[in-house]
């Protein structure tokens, strides 16, 4: 008994902090949901004003967020790398447009161009590195000289063209065997559908089979 109420002071006590420390406002609003609760604790509608709440972070969920943060980022680079081969084939045009007889004007717009593409181009070198360390190999052996064009750089190695397709190549082998293999069993439960099937449940459970393969 002594225990209860001393337990039981310690409550009031920790209730009338609690209480003083919330405004009006927020003490009439919790109040009214825990007279509700109170009065339908059978109702699943109604939320425990007790219960705590919390907004669980998981490392699940970490990984989730920082991957789609990551598959974001990888299509920014992408893009532009694609945007600086547009913008390689436009220079290239301009350049051949103006010939051998371009002015001095001409000339000194088209090296700012130059100037301002090949910076673009080394910055998202160093992005893509951070991403594919191997390609840093694959710009130190492609070294370009210093009166080298912008737009003559190549943004992706022929080695890296190469692969991806012989890894496309290998994958079409792979479901066209699969397709294969697929035809082959669908035409082995026709046959023996049609001349071993008798009855209705039979045709039945094989035509699920059938449809299993589709």
């Amino acid at each position: 008994m002594k225990d209860t109420l001393a337990e039981k002071a310690t409550h009031e006590l920790a209730f009338e902090e609690f209480d003083a420390a919330i405004t009006p406002k927020y003490r009439s609003v919790w109040l009214a949901e825990m007279e509700a609760w109170e009065e339908n604790t059978n109702y699943v509608s109604i939320p425990n004003v007790l219960k705590a709440k919390s907004m669980a972070i998981t490392q699940a969920g970490a990984q989730l967020t920082l991957a789609e943060l990551e598959s974001e980022e990888l299509h920014v680079l992408i893009a532009s790398g694609i945007d600086l081969e547009e913008e390689q084939r436009r220079l290239c045009n301009i350049a051949e447009l103006m010939g051998l007889h371009a002015t001095d004007t001409q000339k000194g717009s088209l090296m700012q161009m130059w100037n301002s593409l090949r910076r673009r181009i080394d910055m998202w070198q160093c992005a893509q590195v951070l991403y594919l360390p191997v390609i840093q190999g694959l710009i130190n052996q492609t070294a370009r000289k210093d009166h080298e064009n912008a737009e003559c750089i190549k943004l992706c190695d022929l080695c890296l063209q190469d692969n991806k397709w012989e890894l496309c190549y290998a994958q079409t082998h792979d479901a066209l065997e699969e397709l294969r293999q697929c035809l082959h069993i669908h035409y082995s439960l026709l046959t023996f559908k049609r001349e071993w099937m008798c009855g209705q449940g039979a045709n039945t459970r094989a035509q699920n089979a059938l449809t299993w393969f589709h």
